[in-house]
């Protein structure tokens, strides 16, 4: 984000400095009001130039260099688990604002442990459909390949299971996961480990 300010003026109000030496108080009063208006008067004819590139380095600062701390849940019933990711919410197109809308294009990388995507690009031909009327949300094919190679190296893409956890995601009560059970489905199980084995 870049700002532009098209004039700047300062004005400064009234103060007065005080020491117990009446000459070092008269001469640091004279010095601090020649200093103000120094920056006054640099203000008044060079402060859009000043603070175009000060206040930039705040603005990134202060907006944390234009990333958002995503704390995601895992989606699975039974996992109980969440990790942090980052996004990044840099703007790579001006916003189109018209009559009751604002578009924003953002580059959208995903990051885990700070981890850059690999082969992650920005798409300039992504667009939103011409309707003013639903709220919109377009991802790119290279922002969700990125999404969930990022999303399973974190913890929320493994996905640890046992008897409890197993009724919990498939919301069922009291079903056994052991081999012989299993093997209705999946035979691997009972052949390799035995009949009727806790899983």
């Amino acid at each position: 984000m870049k700002p532009v300010l098209y004039a700047t003026d300062l004005k400064w109000g009234e103060s007065t400095f005080y020491h117990d030496n009446w000459l070092l108080r008269v001469v640091t009063h004279q010095w601090i009001r020649y200093l103000m208006v120094i920056i006054q008067n640099s203000v008044y004819f060079l402060g859009d130039q000043i603070f175009d590139g000060m206040a930039e380095p705040v603005l990134t600062k202060f907006l944390w260099y234009y990333q958002w701390y995503a704390v995601l849940p895992d989606t699975f019933n039974g996992q109980n688990k969440w990790d942090i990711f980052t996004i990044d919410v840099r703007n790579t197109r001006k916003p189109v604002i018209g009559p009751g809308f604002i578009d924003f294009w953002f580059n959208g990388e995903f990051r885990y442990n700070d981890e850059a995507c690999l082969n992650f690009k920005d798409d300039q031909t992504l667009n939103f459909i011409d309707t003013s009327e639903r709220s919109q949300l377009v991802i790119s094919q290279s922002a969700i390949t990125c999404i969930m190679n990022q999303w399973s190296k974190s913890s929320l893409g493994q996905i640890d299971i046992n008897e409890e956890r197993f009724n919990t995601f498939f919301m069922v009560k009291d079903y056994k996961l052991n081999t012989k059970d299993v093997a209705n489905h999946i035979k691997l199980f009972q052949e390799k480990y035995g009949d009727d084995l806790p899983l």
